[in-house]
């Protein structure tokens, strides 16, 4: 995932409204800065799962943007992939 992609990403979250205080857009840059490193460490040595899991990521972040103020169950599935792509 590139650097434009993260930013993109985060700034898509700073303008949703309601954004949960539990959870916030620094948090979001945050796990999106480091699921992206481990998706770039993970394509050098399993590109099929680092495909997978791109996937996943792709689709977490389409529910976070239909997600409404819940983003704290947005944050803890951000948590979940970060765990998988580590472990």
């Amino acid at each position: 995932m590139s650097k434009f992609t993260i930013a993109a990403f985060a700034l898509t979250f700073s303008m949703i409204p309601g954004l949960a205080s539990a959870c916030t857009v620094e948090d979001l840059q945050a796990k999106a800065l480091e699921a992206s490193t481990a998706m770039q460490q993970l394509a050098a040595t399993d590109p099929a799962k680092m495909q997978t899991i791109a996937l996943e990521l792709s689709q977490i972040q389409q529910d976070a943007l239909s997600a409404g103020s819940d983003f704290s169950a947005f944050c803890t599935l951000y948590d979940d992939l970060i765990a998988e792509i580590n472990g």
